[in-house]
């Protein structure tokens, strides 16, 4: 599994074979036997990770989330659908870079054209839907692109999702993070998880999770585990890859609602 995440994290390359959202790559999930029913708002899991101290530390920024590390390589998990972030909003956070390279012609008349379709619906959601119907041709093939390439190919995986989602926030003034973690996909009476990527958004006052490579999807409920962000979104951003991808669960076990 290690092994898979660092080359996942290096090239962001993984084929997947048909699923119904883009994803980067199933993680195992067991259900607690306990558990009857659908998954209401917060949920108890259980997080094999050979990071747990690690990952404790990280999800201390969030709230909406609660932990507890219950041995070397497990820590007991308290989920809302959508933890915040709490930090402080860094100036990087809303400048150009060669990820999010909003200064680029191609990314640019992206993010030109949403300001030209724009309606009066609530603004994030209107970025989450503009983003998730600009990207037309979803797919596993690439690796990890740069905002602009995304804007030209117009196709991807959540990767890119989240890259042009993070583009076209910053392109309009809005601080944005290009989050790495796992969702949890909650049907009537099961779940899945899959490592994920996704954005968060300085808005109103608060950072806000969107995320338009999920948006439409129906009869399901989705729960964000962050376990990093792309820090570097410098020529070196692999490595920054690496790193938010090294908290990724083995494994998500005893899943059940939490009392």
């Amino acid at each position: 599994m290690n092994k898979l995440l660092t080359t996942l994290a290096l090239t962001f390359s993984l084929n997947v074979s048909a699923q119904t959202v883009p994803s980067l790559a199933e993680i195992p999930l067991i259900m607690s036997t306990s558990q009857s029913g659908a998954l209401t708002n917060t949920i108890y899991l259980e997080v094999e990770t050979r990071h747990a101290a690690s990952l404790v530390k990280h999800l201390s920024h969030y709230s909406g989330v609660t932990t507890e590390q219950l041995s070397k390589n497990t820590v007991a998990v308290g989920l809302t659908h959508q933890p915040r972030f709490t930090g402080a909003v860094q100036s990087k956070y809303a400048q150009p870079s060669f990820v999010i390279d909003t200064e680029e012609p191609a990314t640019r008349a992206f993010i030109e054209g949403f300001t030209k379709t724009r309606t009066d619906t609530d603004e994030l959601e209107a970025i989450t839907a503009y983003v998730s119907e600009y990207i037309n041709e979803p797919t596993y093939i690439h690796g990890f692109n740069l905002a602009s390439t995304v804007a030209t190919q117009r196709s991807g995986d959540c990767t890119e999702f989240a890259t042009l989602t993070t583009a076209l926030a910053r392109g309009l003034g809005m601080p944005a993070r290009l989050t790495i973690g796992t969702v949890i996909t909650a049907y009537a009476e099961s779940a899945d998880a899959f490592g994920h990527a996704w954005t968060e958004v300085w808005y109103k006052g608060k950072w806000q999770i969107i995320d338009a490579a999920l948006y439409g999807a129906e009869g399901q409920q989705f729960y964000y585990l962050p376990t990093g962000i792309l820090d570097n979104e410098g020529p070196g951003f692999a490595m920054s890859l690496v790193m938010a991808s090294s908290l990724f669960p083995n494994r998500v076990v005893n899943v059940q609602n939490l009392q």
